[in-house]
């Protein structure tokens, strides 16, 4: 089962636009039933949206917020209340994390290869992290910010990220780091690929499921599903889920790429295939990098995936 969520929001409680109402009623109406409210440094807008979803219990939410500091921004998920930060210091950011994970949170960097100081004080993600596994997911793309340089490096700094600290499972996700309306058909989108039987689980569960399976997956069209077993990958490029490419001929061939820590390997893909990793050159243990590029992008300078995600054992 995929499910569509979106994890970077703001209202007037912060520097949105829009009142926690109006942000909501927005959303639903161009379909995002599901999406969490994460304002800068601030919980305000929690008591707002939950009368909101009281009278119109048509959409799911996740309460969260978004620390803003001079060394970097970091996406709270699923918290109860504020999280003092205060006496954060640059050489030390996993005392935050372990405070999100201490409320049965998740936390992640938001645009986190952003302009440093001095075009943008603090969107640049500077603390340093010295246990990785302590980082639940990474804002790869971010819909506000250019595609290059910003998210081509984000996407970079993930894949690094989680090929080369061992025993880390960052998940990958985007975000609209949504303030005001704004024309989102262009717009990359987080899927979540859940059980059957999580479906009528809550939100907070089904987004926790998804980042610590790392079954998220980032798409700007086709939703690149996976399957591994032992040496065995199966992978199955889904047109129908996303409108947007829903017209799309079912055998339409993109390229796949495939990055290990040991290897990386490209093929065209059409539909659907089953590889052996032996013969990739990847070990049957190691993490996977995926991204999907339409079959013409060796001709687009800079051009981003269409699909970014990654394949992790437990």
């Amino acid at each position: 089962m995929l499910k569509r969520i979106e994890l970077h929001n703001h209202s007037l409680e912060s520097d949105g636009r829009m009142s926690v109402d109006e942000l909501a009623s927005w959303l639903i109406s161009n379909g995002i039933s599901a999406f969490s409210l994460t304002d800068h440094n601030t919980v305000s807008g929690f008591p707002l949206l939950r009368e909101y979803w009281e009278k119109n219990p048509v959409f799911e939410y996740l309460t969260g917020y978004e620390l803003t500091s001079w060394y970097g921004h970091i996406l709270c998920q699923n918290i109860r209340e504020y999280i003092p930060w205060d006496d954060l210091d640059l050489e030390n950011g996993d005392l935050f994390l372990d405070r999100v994970h201490a409320q049965g949170g998740l936390v992640g960097m938001a645009h986190p290869k952003s302009f440093p100081h001095p075009v943008s004080n603090g969107l640049n993600f500077e603390f340093c992290i010295h246990d990785w596994t302590k980082v639940d997911f990474i804002e790869i793309i971010n819909n506000s910010h250019p595609a290059y340089p910003d998210n081509a490096e984000g996407i970079l700094y993930w894949e690094e990220a989680l090929l080369q600290c061992s025993g880390a499972g960052i998940a990958p996700v985007s975000g609209m780091d949504l303030h005001a309306p704004v024309d989102m058909s262009r717009y990359y989108r987080t899927w979540m690929e859940l059980d059957c039987q999580l479906e009528t689980a809550p939100l907070s569960e089904q987004l926790a499921y998804a980042v610590k399976k790392n079954r998220t997956i980032v798409s700007n069209g086709p939703v690149l599903l996976c399957e591994r077993d032992g040496d065995s990958l199966s992978l199955h490029i889904d047109l129908k889920t996303d409108e947007r490419v829903r017209d799309l001929p079912a055998d339409t061939p993109f390229l796949l790429s495939l990055r290990s820590p040991s290897a990386s390997f490209c093929r065209r893909l059409q539909g659907r295939a089953r590889l052996s990793l032996s013969s990739c050159g990847i070990r049957t243990e190691e993490p996977i990098v995926l991204k999907l590029y339409p079959e013409n992008t060796l001709l687009v300078e800079n051009a981003l995936p269409v699909c970014i995600r990654a394949s992790v054992l437990p």
